[in-house]
């Protein structure tokens, strides 16, 4: 049985995820809008696509582009591709780029992103090899937090999180109430 077969015969739909787009009137900014829509997996080739035409965006912006402004615009080109309507999940929400960055503000094209990248990884788990454990259990003795999460990324750690802990001896859930 070949891939298209396998797919055809026991393959399953990976589920949408509901979201809140907060919108803004491009035409009146004072006007705002909540709107509902779904997430949908992005396919490597898609998502690289959307990579590729962030770089290309920001490479026109003066330099230099702060690390703020390099995320926006990278979450703004991969929601296009994974922001669909509720109703037609099959449909974009967004018709493009341009549009999504008149209808968000920077935070909420983040907040989206964000909210794709927890679906992303509830759906399609990525796993860190032993080298890389090791090497984040390394470079956790001698560094801050705030140092890994910009060394690594935010997602590498989380995964690496329940091995440090017991890397390290730590418990991963509260062993003693919170203080006021």
């Amino acid at each position: 049985m070949n891939a298209i077969q396998f797919l055809t015969d026991r393959g399953r739909s990976v589920p949408l995820h509901p979201v809140t787009v907060r919108l803004l009137d491009p035409a009146d900014p004072s006007r705002t809008a909540e709107a509902s829509a779904v997430l949908r997996f992005v396919p490597d080739r898609l998502r690289l696509a959307a990579e590729d035409a962030a770089a290309a965006s920001i490479s026109k912006l003066p330099t230099p582009v702060s690390p703020e402004r390099r995320a926006a615009e990278e979450a703004y080109h991969l929601l296009v591709q994974a922001v669909r309507q509720e109703s037609d999940p099959a449909s974009v929400f967004f018709e493009t780029c341009d549009q999504a960055k008149s209808m968000l503000v920077d935070a909420e094209a983040i907040r989206l992103r964000n909210e794709y990248e927890r679906y992303k990884e509830t759906h399609f788990p990525a796993t860190l090899s032993p080298d890389d454990l090791k090497r984040i259990a390394e470079a956790a003795k001698n560094h801050f937090l705030s140092d890994l999460l910009i060394s690594e990324g935010y997602w590498p750690i989380l995964r690496a999180l329940p091995s440090l802990a017991m890397h390290f001896g730590a418990s991963l859930t509260t062993t003693s109430s919170p203080t006021p």
